[in-house]
């Protein structure tokens, strides 16, 4: 997001190289995830469409898992398929709501 606003840089690291942000986006996506996650108990099957390759790789095809373990192999192990059912699962909830996204979640 952005406006015509010039900002301050306050810090930077290796600034001019390219880099895969894949991790960053798996912390917004929590945040904005967190908006409709109600029951972080709440228990959710692992399918074969949210398994991919990658680190964290720990899930398989049909194993059941709280929406907390979730979010921790999201986060600490980097499981891009904890990831997919994260949004798998809170898509499903803002179908199912009023179809409203935070301004920050886009």
């Amino acid at each position: 997001m952005w406006d015509n606003t010039a900002l301050d840089i306050l810090a930077e690291k290796n600034a001019d190289e390219e880099g895969v942000p894949a991790s960053l986006t798996k912390v917004l996506s929590l945040i904005c995830a967190t908006d409709y996650i109600v029951d972080y108990h709440k228990k959710i099957r692992i399918k074969k469409s949210d398994i991919v390759r990658g680190s964290g790789n720990n899930l398989r095809n049909r194993d059941i898992v709280t929406i907390e373990d979730l979010f921790y192999d999201m986060l600490l192990p980097s499981s891009n398929t904890a990831a997919n059912a994260i949004s798998r699962y809170v898509g499903r909830l803002v179908i199912k709501g009023n179809g409203t996204v935070p301004i920050y979640c886009y």
